[in-house]
């Protein structure tokens, strides 16, 4: 059997995924859209604050990303029109219609519509299902996508094999029964060829057969295995497979390919990760090939530039050479030129006009010039010389106008080099340009997303012993950590003054040791209210979670991120304010993190000390990235070292810090 490379979702694929990413991003807000070509990257933030990329692609269909790939600073209009319309709204659903290649996504009261059909579309809808936007208009015989008209969804390609009985099945196969087998079945339920496929090999029936030759028993096996399988793909935890031929991927399926015993192939742990590895490459194709043409126009366009220089520069060389030989033949001719000029002014000034002039001047036996042209009004004369024509003014000296001339040609050479700088700058263009045209692969993917754990939405570090401590931003998250993360034998921990966060020690069972018990105690206190009133130390009680409740007593009424505390406190008294940020590298990454000294100081490579002060959080964080950029150029120089503001400015505390030392 020839293998088909496979280059777009099927309905069942499409199927699959929804079942499996519906719950991961359901109820997430877009923060943003981007676009190359007719593919379309919609940034999700999902509720445990995970940024999520979801493909959507009439081409091949969608997906959830794990990459970063380079995006266009400039978005074309259709991106910008969507972005005005469904930027910060909540994913409410997906839904597939009717098991086809179409599929809903609502935005708030907005509907994408990603249609991979014929040439495939994206479409806009109102609440009321009302075109507003499309990335392809077009008046079809079945249909119309055009502004302001209700949607109408393309016509299916078979029946639903999940919507259909039996016996309507055997009904509507019937209208087949002279075709061959795997044809019929194509046509009644519209499901992918590889399924029949599939399903056909594991009932041993032979796919060359005709629909009228099968049994009733065997058509309800072939019913019954074909909608078990859509069944179990629906379920979501369908698991990726890649199959290859030799080192290229030829398709990717929810399922193990029963028939393709022959070819090699790579499991997954979900099939939205196969996807993803699967549909990426095509994805580096298109923008490589995206990047590779724009590449192309810049590059003929410099060429053009180019050739227009040359040209130009030929030009001037030409002139100038052209008026140093004319200047120089004239200057070989200087007393006749000068009698010329002399009786010429004569003429002049006796009234004579130009024909009675140029009568008399030729007949001078000292003049060899060929005149063409005499201004008496602005006082100019054009003489012609071996075919060039040169005008001399005749209220200058002779050498004035040679030396004119001698002007003309160096301003011309300037230029000339001039022209010659202009053009090693382009070739050097072009010559970058041809060498970007072989790292363009390397540049279409500019990182992976790395997943971030549920404690990362919080202020958080690892103990030196290695226990997880977690602690608020603010009084919701105070809130939300007591509620949902605190149990019964973590340690709560609370520094002494008004505006202060949660800080809790997950324990999980384990006793907790003293420099744990203190680290946490110097997180509690440097990020409490006392850090910007300038405090050195501070007390920071602590209990075990069982003490802690939100219930108030009889009367009494908690405001938000407020706590009853039960039973004894444990005092730690005199806690130092003092906090550390340290840069570490895992898996390739530059990640910055911010906890007590001793913590950082276990985990990190290069940190910095921080201790109430005067300067603002945006110098701090400044400065930290230029002595963590410059630690990270040393030990590797080749390096492009990026980090975010907005990274380090997060994990500060409160306006009002010094360095203190810088390790």
């Amino acid at each position: 059997m020839m293998v088909k490379r496979k280059t777009s979702l099927s309905a069942l694929d499409m199927a699959a995924l929804i079942a499996e990413i519906k719950p991961v991003v359901i109820d997430s807000y877009l923060s943003k859209i981007y676009q190359v070509g007719e593919i379309f990257i919609f940034r999700l933030v999902t509720v445990d604050g995970n940024k999520r990329d979801l493909i959507l692609s009439p081409k091949y269909g969608f997906w959830l990303t794990k990459y970063r790939f380079r995006v266009p600073k400039a978005p074309p209009t259709f991106c910008q029109q969507l972005r005005r319309k469904l930027t910060r709204l909540k994913l409410v659903d997906i839904r597939q219609h009717d098991l086809d290649r179409v599929v809903f996504f609502k935005f708030g009261n907005y509907v994408v519509v990603l249609e991979v059909v014929r040439e495939g579309n994206l479409i806009l809808l109102d609440e009321n299902s009302r075109i507003l936007l499309a990335l392809r208009y077009m008046k079809m015989r079945d249909r119309d996508v055009i502004p302001k008209v209700g949607y109408k969804p393309p016509p299916p390609r078979g029946a639903n094999v999940l919507e259909t009985s039996f016996e309507d099945f055997v009904k509507i196969a019937e209208k087949f029964s002279e075709s061959k087998l795997i044809s019929a079945l194509l046509r009644t339920l519209g499901l992918p060829k590889d399924v029949v496929e599939h399903v056909l090999n594991e009932t041993r029936i032979s796919c060359e057969l005709k629909l009228k030759s099968l049994t009733q028993e065997q058509l309800k096996e072939l019913y019954d295995k074909l909608t078990a399988l859509v069944r179990e793909c629906l379920k979501g935890t369908a698991q990726g497979v890649i199959v290859y031929k030799g080192e290229t991927p030829v398709g990717v399926f929810p399922y193990v390919l029963k028939t393709r015993k022959d070819l090699p192939l790579k499991l997954f742990k979900s099939f939205n990760e196969s996807v993803d590895e699967y549909f990426s490459n095509f994805i580096v194709k298109e923008f490589e090939e995206a990047e590779v043409s724009k590449l192309k126009e810049e590059l003929e366009k410099l060429s053009r530039v180019l050739e227009r220089q040359r040209e130009l520069k030929e030009k001037y060389e030409r002139e100038a050479n052209e008026l140093r030989r004319v200047a120089n033949e004239l200057y070989g001719k200087f007393h006749e030129l000068s009698k010329l000029f002399k009786e010429i002014v004569k003429l002049k000034e006796r009234g004579y006009n130009w024909d009675l002039i140029k009568e008399r001047v030729s007949h001078l036996p000292s003049v060899s010039v060929n005149i063409v042209d005499v201004d008496l009004a602005k006082s100019e004369i054009v003489i012609e010389l071996d075919g060039m024509r040169v005008k001399l003014d005749l209220k200058q000296s002779v050498g004035d106008n040679l030396s004119n001339l001698y002007e003309r040609a160096k301003l011309l050479e300037r230029k000339c080099k001039r022209i010659e700088e202009e053009m090693k700058n382009t070739l050097n263009k072009i010559e970058e340009l041809m060498k970007s045209k072989e790292t363009v692969k390397q540049e279409v993917i500019i990182g992976v997303v790395r997943e971030r754990k549920w404690y990362e939405r919080f202020r958080w570090f690892i103990s030196s012993k290695g226990f997880l401590v977690i602690a608020g931003r603010n009084a919701t998250q105070n809130e939300r950590i007591v509620r949902k993360y605190l149990e019964d034998n973590d340690i709560f921990m609370h520094a002494e003054i008004h505006g202060a966060p949660v800080v809790v020690i997950k324990t999980y069972g384990k006793q907790v040791d003293e420099d744990t018990l203190k680290e946490a105690a110097e997180f509690a206190a440097s990020f409490s209210k006392a850090w910007e009133l300038g405090f050195t130390t501070i007390d920071v009680y602590w209990v075990r979670g069982s003490q802690v409740s939100k219930s108030p007593p009889s009367g009494m009424y908690l405001a938000k991120g407020s706590f009853m505390i039960y039973g004894k406190r444990n005092y730690l008294r005199k806690v130092k304010l003092a906090i550390a940020v340290g840069v570490r590298f895992s898996d390739g990454q530059i990640k910055i993190l911010c906890g007590p000294i001793n913590s950082i100081k276990t985990y990190c490579e290069k940190y910095v000390v921080l201790i109430p002060g005067k300067r603002s959080r945006n110098e701090i964080a400044k400065e930290i990235i230029s002595i963590f950029a410059k630690h990270i150029k040393r030990k590797n120089p080749q390096a492009k070292v990026r980090i975010p503001l907005d990274e380090v400015l997060t994990l500060l505390p409160y306006d009002g810090s010094s360095f203190l030392i810088k390790e």
